[in-house]
């Protein structure tokens, strides 16, 4: 092994910042809250940022920044990072700020229509409307980010690499991911693969949601991971048929024993 590469569940040797976007996709009438992660100087100084599940429900960060510069060293690959059915845009945190620290611009929307809070309020709505939207708000983010990447000023400007874009997501967001290459069609319409990603990374994912051809459209270096405890996408069933159908490569797999399937989030910190 490379003995100048940390190992990949420490720390990189970026401070991480953390911002909030509020945006509104027009074309849909579709507002979205984006959360962005990113390398920060190893010396940067701020106040802790704030994750808030509603008003008075809240904690602050162990290791991300608020609003601090971005480090000057970009620009950075981007992953987008697709949350499950039910979950929040920053519901992975100790995953997507782990990859900021090694050198990533990470960004996450909460998905409209399928978050915790519209889960405990009531408010979701029909399952092919929410993976249609999905697929739809990735190629949305990645649209917004290269923006913000490429204007003259503000926070996140000069921080992205366009040539290096890679989306990640768990369970739901894992079958987002793979739309977001192989493309998606439902009674709503298709949505094509977007050509700019340029890897993906699947936690437990979906894929009962992706047809053969969408995940044999998948052609980009792949990487799956999923738990060999998990009752709600289990290996035999929604990890073996992307193994056998993606035809990105490489393509790696990773069956972590004993992890379920909310092993891939903080959920386990929530209930604590």
């Amino acid at each position: 092994p490379d003995a100048s590469l940390a190992p990949p569940a420490e720390p990189g040797p970026h401070a991480v910042g953390r911002t909030t976007l509020e945006l509104d996709d027009g074309s849909r009438s579709r507002p979205l809250v984006a959360d962005v992660w990113y390398p920060a100087d190893a010396d940067a100084v701020g106040d802790p940022s704030i994750y808030q599940f509603i008003p008075g429900i809240e904690f602050a960060s162990e290791s991300a920044l608020a609003e601090v510069p971005v480090a000057a060293d970009g620009p950075y690959p981007l992953v987008i990072y697709s949350h499950g059915s039910g979950g929040l845009r920053y519901v992975a945190s100790f995953f997507t700020e782990l990859l900021a620290s090694h050198g990533f611009v990470v960004a996450s929307v909460d998905h409209v229509g399928n978050t915790a809070v519209e889960l405990v309020a009531g408010g979701d709505v029909d399952r092919d409307q929410i993976a249609y939207d999905r697929v739809l708000d990735v190629e949305f983010l990645i649209d917004q980010m290269l923006a913000a990447s490429s204007a003259g000023e503000g926070l996140l400007s000069g921080s992205v690499d366009p040539e290096r874009i890679g989306v990640s997501g768990h369970s739901f967001g894992g079958f987002t991911a793979f739309a977001a290459v192989g493309g998606y069609t439902n009674d709503l319409g298709t949505v094509p693969g977007d050509d700019r990603i340029d890897a993906v990374v699947a936690m437990a994912p979906a894929s009962e949601l992706n047809s053969t051809d969408e995940l044999e459209a998948v052609d980009v270096p792949t990487l799956l991971v999923s738990g060999t405890r998990d009752e709600t996408t289990p290996i035999d069933a929604a990890t073996e048929k992307a193994w056998e159908l993606v035809s990105g490569r490489p393509l790696w797999r990773v069956d972590i024993t004993d992890a379920g399937h909310q092993s891939f989030t903080d959920v386990c910190s929530y209930q604590e």
